[in-house]
Formats: C-alpha cells, structure tokens, sequence
C-alpha cells in the first residue's frame, strides 16, 4: 500500500513498469490468466475450485487480496528469473546502468537478523559461514537469494558470479512434503560443483 500511495498506481502495474519492462522479463506478471497466459504449472488442489489451481496464486493472503500482493503472486519463467539473478548478481546494474543502487544493494545483503536466527537481509535469505541452508554447502557466506512457499528459488553464489534458479512444484499432490529443502541442498552443491569444475 506504501509504494502503490507513493507510486500513484496499483502494485502490479508498479511491477511492470518499474521492474518487470526495463529489465526485460516480458513473460513475467501478477494475474497471468487476464493476460491469456496458460502454459502454467498447477500448484495444489483447491476444495472450493475442486479443481488445481492454475495461473491463480497459491499464497491465500495473496489469493485474498485478488492476486497483486508485495509477498506472493508474482508469476514467470526460469529465463526471467535469471534476468533478475543476472542483475542482482552484478550488483544492481543491468545493460550498463545502475538498477539498484550500491548503498541500497548493500542493506539488502547486510545481515539485519543477527542472534535471531536465519540470517535475513532487506529482502533477502542471506548465507553466513558453515551454516546448513537451502543454498547448499558449497555456497559461501555472502551469498543471497530467496525461495517460495511452492517450490521456487533463486540463490546468487556470493563469489563466482553463478546464480541457481530453481522453479519447482512441492505442493501439488500435498503442502505436507518436507524434501524440499533436501533437495534445493543437494541440488545447488550439484550446480556449484559443474560451475567451479568448468570454470577451473
């Protein structure tokens, strides 16, 4: 609501116009149906739809504000997603020009959560040292990135420029798995181990 009263517009077209155009993620949206998308996964069963849900978000904080909310809803494909890693992994500059600001790309990555557990920055999962985290054990403190409730993530290697982006499904037979973690674990050292080999 801050940004849509600062903004003068409502969150979704913020998005698009601010983020989603100039970095040039054209398949990504809040809404995907109203805009005819429909090559989408299927997250979970819903009781009241008796159907899948499909192009509707999962999050029911977000379903219930219409499907346009700052936590969930976001719609995309694994190429615009690693556009935006592509961005945030060099710094917030994007075609030569500064997406988001050193000092502001600095807070998001600085620890504001010591002694509380997970280390969180603005916006951001952070890795700190020898610490068990969805990013693996091969991934470095320093290291950034965020994952979704559903099964998605996008983790920035805080040392050799590789960045993971996982778009996954751990909810569509049941909310009740709890082998994600294992898995984005297992397979971020994977992808970290390929990288530093054929960059060696």
């Amino acid at each position: 609501k801050i940004l849509e009263r600062v903004g003068g517009k409502p969150l979704d077209v913020l998005a698009e116009e601010l983020v989603f155009k100039p970095l040039g993620m054209h398949n990504t949206c809040y809404r995907p149906l109203d805009k005819g998308y429909t090559d989408i996964a299927a997250t979970e069963y819903d009781e009241s739809l008796k159907a899948y849900k499909k192009g509707i978000v999962h999050d029911e904080n977000a379903c219930f504000m219409g499907g346009v909310s700052a936590n969930a809803g976001i719609f995309s494909t694994a190429e615009d997603v690693a556009t935006l890693a592509t961005m945030l992994s060099s710094g917030g500059y994007h075609k030569g020009k500064v997406f988001i600001s050193p000092s502001l790309m600095k807070l998001a990555r600085l620890d504001l959560t010591g002694g509380l557990g997970d280390a969180r920055g603005l916006g951001f999962d952070l890795k700190r040292d020898n610490e068990l985290s969805a990013m693996g054990d091969l991934y470095p403190g320093g290291s950034f990135g965020h994952n979704g409730y559903t099964g998605t993530s996008m983790y920035i290697h805080g040392g050799n420029g590789l960045f993971v982006v996982l778009l996954g499904n751990r909810v569509h037979f049941t909310r009740q798995s709890d082998k994600m973690f294992r898995l984005r674990r297992l397979f971020h050292n994977l992808c970290t181990a390929e990288y530093e080999k054929a960059i060696n």
